[in-house]
């Protein structure tokens, strides 16, 4: 629907722009991710439901002791920093 259209019904006493979602969407999409919605109908309430991708560990940083990476889980198996 187009959003002039939209803006019009939301003016005639509508429940909203129906824009929201949408850009919630969007934005979900651009990390990766999925949005979906459900609902039982009317007054039935709403589910959303967003999954994103886990993220992936830093990669070791420049001047950090390997004590420090091991510590964090970030060395190999010998505490040596990787890289």
């Amino acid at each position: 629907m187009e959003l002039n259209a939209r803006r019009q019904r939301f003016r005639e006493g509508g429940d909203g722009l129906g824009v929201g979602l949408a850009l919630a969407r969007g934005l979900v999409e651009l990390h990766g991710g999925t949005l979906s919605a459900t609902s039982g109908g009317p007054g039935q309430g709403s589910e959303f439901v967003v999954c994103l991708p886990a993220p992936h560990p830093e990669p070791p940083r420049e001047g950090v002791p390997a004590s420090e990476l091991a510590a964090n889980g970030q060395g190999n198996k010998n505490g040596q920093s990787h890289g």
